[in-house]
């Protein structure tokens, strides 16, 4: 809240921060208050204020009172109020009404101008201007007054509907433009049966256009003329796009035409890939042309795992640093064989690059038992030569298999063992499902844990599926004397093998499990919040409650241990300085 008062002379302005019984009292038009004219004095300040009451960026009205200072701090504070803007409407009553005269404004445009100018961010909602006439639009834009460039500090822009004058002004804003993101605008089908041909005329403007371009993200269908515009856009280096199904390998050349292209997101509308496997033991041979020729650095997929994994074969190459790939949750049953292929596309992507310092591959589907595999089809197997390519790895900082079903029942527990000395590694998931209800898979031991301390010293994530989570090593690890030596795994996440617990584990199971992780891992500071998510409608009611309600137990107790820690090392601290002070009080004597 803002209030004015008069005190003799003075005018007080006073602006209330959000906190009880604070505010910031301003007093204009004395000798002192001279010096809060100066701009540079007046935008550090509104600066810091803004950064202590609008952390969120939502609270632009808590900046009004101080533009009512003066006129240094009108600038300042406008500057940062009308810096981004979330609708144009705004900017349409800064005009002349279409009921007024024009010949009364000198200049119809000059109040819009006013704030325009500060505008560096600008999203475009559905029918921001319901009841102003597009016409009356379109006649102002023809005005002599019309600025030459409506938003000349404008970088960022998103679409999110082409109703009302969104359907025009987006070809009145490209100069300058270095993010644009574009959404589906489904809710303009009916409207706007025209949507593909704007965006393709928009696009080939912005292409032209918009020379500072460098991240892309366009959530409609990419059409070939769409399509036609990426490969001109030369400074592009982020590109998130969808491509129309059925995907073809040659529909991947037009983005290695993209000079700069260095991170590179693609899904696809619908599922309608063919379910095409790789020959049996070539999955790593060159199947085009152009495979292998990229410089994308980050690659980002999201569709049915066919299409992953011939996406994964054209871009892999030496470069290729980050691969994150996520299946559809539901696809076609004749589709799923492909989820198969996951170590095939771990094993193409740490080929071509043992430097890979990302690898995920999840899905959040399961399979419902009714699944048919070709137990006997060569081309699902595990690769041959795929361990001895992760023993390579030296740079990993990300490993992360999902949800993936597995064939060969010992494939974790193997790709576990093989990992070597990662010291880069702070986040590691190997959470497996097997591809048969009856194969039991073989998973990392609670011994394993051990291995994580020396192998992965910089860890500090790791969810992972356990043989027996209550068998616990009969020999405890050491432990160090100093913090510094400690691991500093933050949170840990052991999901029971078939996705829940039979029941809720007892206090004389939690006990030496809990004495386990917490000599293993002193800073555990999570071990619960990743089961709170979880729907327990889809995951099994109740079963779902007694795994929650297992890891809030081991929380509690992991918590008290660390207490008792902590404690310990205070009164050994405190000991040591005693005897500290003691020994100088001795050697000084009386």
């Amino acid at each position: 809240m803002a209030s004015g008062s008069s005190e003799g002379s003075w005018r007080t302005v006073s602006v209330d921060v959000s906190r009880p019984g604070e505010s910031i009292v301003l007093r204009a038009n004395t000798p002192a208050s001279h010096v809060l004219h100066g701009p540079e004095l007046a935008k550090m300040i509104v600066n810091l204020f803004n950064a202590e009451v609008n952390k969120s960026g939502k609270n632009q009205r808590a900046l009004v009172p101080l533009a009512t200072v003066n006129r240094s701090f009108f600038v300042a504070a406008t500057d940062i109020m009308w810096s981004s803007m979330h609708s144009i409407s705004p900017y349409v009553r800064l005009l002349p009404p279409f009921t007024s005269k024009l010949q009364s404004e000198p200049n119809p445009w000059s109040r819009f101008y006013l704030y325009s100018q500060k505008t560096t961010t600008l999203t475009l909602v559905k029918d921001a201007t319901p009841n102003w006439p597009t016409e009356w639009f379109f006649y102002l834009f023809q005005l002599g007054s019309r600025p030459a460039v409506l938003f000349p500090k404008l970088t960022r822009l998103t679409l999110s509907s082409l109703d009302g004058i969104n359907y025009i002004l987006p070809f009145h804003i490209l100069e300058g433009l270095r993010n644009v993101h574009v959404s589906d605008m489904t809710e303009t089908k009916g409207r706007y049966p025209a949507k593909k041909t704007f965006l393709s005329s928009w696009m080939a403007a912005l292409a032209s256009s918009s020379s500072a371009l460098w991240k892309l993200k366009l959530k409609p269908t990419l059409s070939k003329q769409m399509a036609l515009s990426l490969s001109e856009m030369s400074a592009l280096t982020t590109l998130d796009v969808t491509l129309p199904s059925p995907v073809k390998t040659d529909d991947f050349m037009l983005f290695n035409t993209i000079p700069g292209l260095k991170t590179l997101s693609l899904s696809v509308d619908w599922p309608g890939s063919d379910a095409t496997y790789p020959e049996a033991g070539k999955h790593l041979a060159k199947m085009h042309p152009k495979q292998g020729r990229s410089k994308i650095s980050t690659l980002k997929l999201e569709g049915d795992p066919f299409f992953i994994f011939w996406a994964t074969a054209f871009f892999c190459s030496q470069f290729l640093h980050t691969f994150v790939a996520s299946t559809w949750t539901t696809f076609e049953s004749r589709l799923l064989p492909g989820l198969l292929l996951m170590p095939h596309t771990f094993h193409l992507v740490i080929h071509s690059n043992p430097k890979v310092q990302q690898f995920s591959f999840e899905w959040d589907g399961r399979l419902n038992g009714s699944e048919d595999w070709d137990w006997e089809d060569e081309r699902l197997a595990i690769p041959e030569g795929l361990l001895e390519s992760v023993e390579k790895l030296r740079r990993l900082e990300s490993l992360s298999i999902k949800n993936i079903p597995i064939v060969d029942t010992d494939f974790i527990s193997e790709l576990f063992d093989a990992l070597p000395e990662l010291p880069s590694l702070h986040t590691l998931c190997l959470v497996p499902q097997a591809a048969d209800r009856d194969d039991v898979l073989g998973l990392p031991t609670m011994d394993g844990l051990a291995a994580v301390c020396s192998y992965f010293p910089t860890l500090q994530h790791l969810t992972i599926s356990l043989e027996d989570i209550t068998d616990i090593p009969s020999e405890m690890p050491e432990t160090s004397e100093t913090l510094d030596a400690e691991h500093k795994l933050k949170s840990l996440f052991i999901v029971p093998r078939f996705g829940e617990l039979d029941s809720e584990l007892l206090v004389s199971q939690l006990i030496p499990l809990a004495t386990y992780l917490n000599r293993l891992f002193p800073r555990l500071a999570d071990v619960s919040s990743a089961f709170k998510a979880k729907d327990e409608s889809k995951k099994g009611g109740k079963a779902s409650g007694r795994t929650l309600a297992s890891w809030k137990n081991l929380d509690a107790l992991l918590k008290s241990y660390q207490k008792i820690r902590v404690d310990h090392l205070k009164g050994f601290i405190k000991t040591m300085m005693d005897k500290s002070a003691s020994s100088k009080t001795s050697i000084s004597g009386p």
